[in-house]
């Protein structure tokens, strides 16, 4: 009879993992998509359509979380992952969309959750949780723009956190509820050419000191319809089949 369970539990495994990269694939807009769904050592598998695969430093894999099963585990001081290709030049309009709680308290003045070469959303000096942008003007001069949200909203149960950029405006997201709509004052188009990385957790100075899961980047502006999907275990609209396997469970 074990035995039996053992292989009914192995094979729904394999169905929702073989789901999950076929749902994952159908947006050509979605440019990341991880999961964490098992330790891989150094790497980290992308499940969209453009194969953005991380190189895991120091990340520690953990099997489950809070009801969370699957989860990166940034340790405060040197994890990160990190991700580089010309499909994650987000120009524009785009959404992060990630599941989050965090692992410690603060350990130093900043610390980033994810970001690239010109943006970055993190908590700042100690109480500030805030997405950070810059961008040049038409005469190449440098321009920088930070945008506060509620530092509550980040804690140590799970929240699932988006942050849609759709110029001029740029929208935060709890659980799928809107928590804050901003104004931009410029776009995130940038003629720099290295800004092509994506990071998840910070090293150095900073400290990334967060669990993170399900993190999917899109190189478009969701919906507001899209976000509540996503933070209720859907996918955005167009996908078939549309929900997604494995779900997203606050606990």
């Amino acid at each position: 009879m074990k035995y039996q369970r053992w292989l009914i539990v192995l094979a729904c495994t394999i169905v929702i993992e073989i789901w999950a990269s076929f749902v994952s694939a159908g947006d050509p807009d979605l440019v990341l998509h991880y999961r964490f769904g098992e330790d891989e050592g150094d790497q980290v598998t992308d499940l969209s359509l453009h194969g953005n695969h991380g190189v895991n430093k120091f990340g520690q894999f953990m099997e489950e979380v809070r009801g969370r099963r699957g989860v990166m585990r940034f340790d405060g001081e040197k994890s990160i992952v990190e991700a580089k290709s010309d499909s994650l030049k987000l120009k524009g309009d785009f959404t992060y969309a990630l599941w989050v709680r965090q692992n410690a308290i603060e350990k130093s003045a900043s610390c980033p959750l994810f970001g690239g070469p010109y943006y970055q959303f993190s908590v700042s000096a100690y109480t500030n949780l805030t997405f950070s942008a810059n961008s040049q003007d038409a005469a190449r001069n440098n321009i920088y723009m930070s945008w506060p949200v509620d530092r509550e909203i980040l804690g140590t149960d799970w929240s699932h956190l988006t942050v849609v950029v759709a110029y001029p405006r740029i929208r935060f997201y709890r659980n799928g509820q809107l928590i804050r709509d901003a104004w931009m004052p410029f776009s995130l188009e940038s003629p720099r050419e290295k800004g092509n990385k994506i990071t998840l957790g910070s090293t150095g100075r900073y400290f990334g000191f967060v669990d993170l899961d399900e993190v999917m980047v899109f190189n478009r502006a969701l919906s507001a319809a899209d976000v509540k999907d996503l933070a209720t275990g859907k996918l955005p609209t167009g996908n078939t089949p549309s929900r997604h396997p494995d779900g997203a469970v606050l606990v």
